[in-house]
């Protein structure tokens, strides 16, 4: 239920609490959590302290550079090792590119919250039309989620500080401020509004650097983050993302401190425009 993000916007603006936390994982996924904690205040081992600050969602598996290096072992895949994954993604992005991201220990609860991320340009006029029809292979109308720093939360969105847990975890719908609209189209619903991740830096220092290196490359420190996998549960492993790599439209795949490239398919037709995959999918009619 607390998946909603709709529901969670009107608590919120209802003012009947003093206090509204959503955990990252309020479905299925942090069953196991819950229960344990049932247990734990059942048996009266526990007593309730409510929380200073709010806790890293990034509790999952981390893989080094190393079991990286070993998963692309064979691929046959060309790739390089950078020093700088942040600055190297954010170059792509400005270039709409369209990145594949697995970076850390991966985020517990069903939303991709930037460790194992689909990244986009949100000023690209049909990256959303794009993504939908030729990356994740969905219904055309499924909005994608702006993942920012706290400063551009402020600025682009209609929020104000200090923020609400929830837009840590992507789980408030917030309006987009009517000047920002045009110029983030990819971020944009229909009605105006977003599912907006504000992202900390001591949680994700190599996608925060990300975020501050495409605001200086193109003023924006705002970009589309989307779950990375296309029809199955989100990519947790370096071979999980290699094979959604290999079957999607992925322009780029960053992984640790290796930047992977896309395999070469001569005999593949080339890639549609963005425009025309745009057009398509309007249309109903699958690219």
């Amino acid at each position: 239920m607390f998946l909603n993000c709709n529901l969670n916007a009107a608590i919120q603006a209802a003012g009947f609490y003093q206090r509204c936390f959503v955990p990252p994982f309020p479905s299925d996924a942090g069953g196991a959590v819950g229960a344990a904690l049932y247990a734990a205040f059942g048996a009266g081992r526990e007593r309730f302290i409510p929380a200073a600050e709010p806790f890293s969602p990034f509790l999952g598996p981390e893989y080094g550079d190393a079991e990286i290096a070993a998963a692309l072992g064979g691929s046959g895949l060309s790739y390089r090792r950078v020093s700088d994954p942040g600055e190297a993604a954010a170059r792509a992005l400005a270039e709409r590119k369209v990145v594949g991201w697995l970076q850390g220990r991966a985020e517990s609860g069903p939303r991709a919250l930037g460790a194992r991320s689909i990244l986009a340009n949100p000023m690209d006029p049909g990256i959303q039309e794009y993504l939908n029809a030729k990356i994740k292979n969905r219904e055309f109308f499924q909005p994608f989620a702006p993942l920012i720093t706290e400063g551009a939360a402020l600025k682009y969105f209609h929020l104000e500080a200090p923020l609400p847990s929830s837009v840590l975890y992507m789980l408030l719908t917030v309006d987009v401020r009517k000047e920002y609209r045009e110029r983030l189209p990819g971020i944009t619903h229909v009605d105006g509004t977003a599912r907006v991740q504000v992202l900390r830096r001591e949680w994700s220092p190599r996608l925060y650097a990300l975020l501050r290196e495409f605001e200086r490359l193109t003023g924006f420190a705002v970009v589309i983050n989307t779950s990375f996998n296309q029809h199955e549960p989100i990519v947790c492993s370096p071979a999980d993302a290699l094979k959604t790599f290999r079957a999607s439209g992925l322009d780029l795949l960053v992984m640790g401190g290796i930047v992977v490239e896309p395999p070469v398919r001569r005999d593949a037709p080339q890639r549609q425009s963005r425009s025309s995959a745009a057009s398509m999918s309007g249309s109903g009619i699958a690219p």
